[in-house]
C-alpha cells in the first residue's frame, strides 16, 4: 500500500441534532433511491385510499423497522420518535 507523502485534513464537527444508531438508514433510502427500488415502488398499482400513505413510503418504512430491529408495526412508534429518522 502506497501512503501519499502529504495527507489531506480531515474536519470533524459536532452533529447538529443528537445522533443514534438509527441514523444509517439514511444510507439504506438513499441506496434504495439509487438502485430505482423507490422509483419501481411508485410505479406499482395499488388500491387508492382517502387517508393513505403512498406505497413507497409504507414499504420503506417497514424495511427500515426490520433493519432496525423491529418486529411489529407498533415498533415503527420508536422510529417516528426519532429527530433523525422523522427527517428521512
Amino acid at each position: 500500500m502506497k501512503i501519499p507523502s502529504r495527507l489531506r485534513r480531515v474536519k470533524f464537527r459536532p452533529a447538529a441534532q443528537h445522533t443514534t444508531s438509527f441514523a444509517g438508514l439514511r444510507f439504506v433510502f438513499d441506496l434504495a433511491a439509487k438502485l430505482g427500488v423507490i422509483r419501481d415502488l411508485k410505479s406499482l398499482t395499488v388500491k387508492k385510499r382517502r387517508r393513505g400513505i403512498p406505497i413507497e413510503d409504507f414499504v420503506m418504512g417497514l424495511a427500515a423497522n426490520f433493519l432496525v430491529g423491529g418486529d411489529s408495526l407498533t415498533d415503527l412508534r420508536v422510529l417516528r420518535e426519532e429527530a433523525v429518522t422523522r427527517e428521512l
